[in-house]
């Protein structure tokens, strides 16, 4: 893999928020709306996989709920699952779907630092492997726990059905054809958010 400019500090963030404020006009008002955006790194690994399929189509406050049911329970944790019963795991909120994706996850046997070595595709094709995983969770993922810069979710549903859409499809390709690869991934889908209505 590449070396790239891994998105661990303030300082990369505001780098790329700042270039593409400075080619987009409705992103530099939304970055002078909201001030500096947050880093929100998450740590990578298992228990950011299994938090992610929990977190499913449910409210914040729901999937934080069942997750502070899993932690408690010691169960966030391959061996854990494998070892828990679906009624234990019902209990702490997991519907069945869940259970099955969940199992799968821990099934899966990814190697979770040799991940951190993969190209991006690479790691999105791995993850995508696993029942309950799709592309937009391993995209988040890359983003987010492996803090890679040149990673975009498109498949977000805000972005599919909003008119900003084009704009960021206009962005991307410049950055593809010029190739230009600032740390961007990151501080677009903030502000592309953020500069919606």
């Amino acid at each position: 893999m590449t070396a790239q400019k891994k998105i661990m500090t303030d300082d990369i963030l505001a780098e790329g928020a700042e270039w593409l404020a400075q080619r987009e006009p409705r992103f530099a008002f939304a970055l002078s709306a909201t001030g500096p955006l947050p880093l929100r790194n998450r740590a990578d690994g298992f228990d950011a996989l299994l938090n992610a399929i929990v977190s499913q189509q449910l409210s914040v406050a729901s999937a934080a709920a069942i997750w502070k049911r899993l932690q408690s329970a010691h169960m966030t944790k391959a061996k854990a699952i494998m070892s828990a019963d679906d009624d234990t795991l019902r209990a702490a909120g997991l519907s069945r779907q869940k259970i099955r994706y969940a199992r799968a996850l821990a099934e899966s046997g990814i190697d979770f630092v040799r991940l951190r070595q993969c190209d991006d595709a690479e790691v999105i094709s791995v993850l995508t492997e696993v029942s309950g995983i799709g592309v937009w969770t391993a995209e988040i993922y890359v983003m987010f726990s492996l803090s890679r810069p040149d990673v975009f979710a498109p498949g977000d549903l805000a972005l599919q059905i909003d008119d900003h859409f084009h704009t960021v499809g206009r962005i991307l390709n410049q950055h593809i054809v010029w190739g230009v690869r600032p740390s961007f991934s990151r501080p677009l889908s903030h502000l592309f958010h953020l500069s919606l209505g």
